[in-house]
């Protein structure tokens, strides 16, 4: 008999809402938590589609012209105390990890279905990012914005034990994406949905 594969022998496994990975990359400046989304058992190995288990932390502040520029490290740190009290109404605080900051914790859902939203244009072909609202902080001659994606991140890792690896390799991350193709698509409709729900509630 022959020991090859194809792409049917693919098994999505069942997921443990809770399954958390850990994800350390480098070259791509993550050291985060990640809860799994989708997961599949493929040539005797086994893969994740994983997104960060708290929200990322974006901040912007409102530049010439009214158009929004995010900020560097260096401002980020000098407002952090500012942002916590910010923050502190929703039960949560900023943290650092890897090259990015986080939320604590999850967000309360009725922040979510009550909240203000903002579009940042994609480049080039990339598409558009819909950021939430949290906070604005006012410094008199300058405002910033604390934001969170409602489009959080996702990578395909190779599950190792509790930790995740980034697949980087360009023909295994298409073969990967065409397994899980469905149930992506499934998902963003959803995110979709939730976000024109959000939209008619501003309406």
């Amino acid at each position: 008999m022959s020991d090859q594969h194809n792409d049917n022998d693919a098994i999505m496994d069942n997921i443990d809402e809770e399954r958390v990975l850990h994800v350390q990359d480098e070259e791509l400046g993550l050291d985060v938590d990640t809860q799994v989304f989708i997961e599949l058992s493929f040539e005797d190995r086994t893969f994740a589609v994983v997104t960060p288990a708290t929200p990322e932390l974006i901040l912007f502040k409102e530049a010439d012209e009214g158009t929004l520029e995010e900020l560097e490290e260096e401002e980020i740190q000098a407002l952090r105390k500012e942002v916590d009290h910010a923050l502190s109404s929703f039960e949560v605080k900023m943290e650092s990890r890897g090259d990015f900051w986080y939320l604590s914790a999850e967000l309360p859902e009725a922040l979510l279905s009550d909240a203000e939203l903002i579009e940042i244009p994609g480049e080039e072909d990339e598409d558009s990012d819909h950021l939430i609202i949290l906070a604005e902080l006012d410094r008199g001659d300058v405002s910033y914005l604390l934001t969170t994606s409602m489009d959080p991140d996702m990578y395909i890792v190779e599950v190792d034990g509790d930790a995740g690896r980034i697949v980087k390799d360009q023909s295994e991350l298409e073969r990967l994406e065409k397994l899980m193709e469905p149930i992506i698509a499934e998902m963003d409709a959803e995110a979709a949905a939730l976000e024109e729900a959000l939209e008619e509630g501003e309406g």
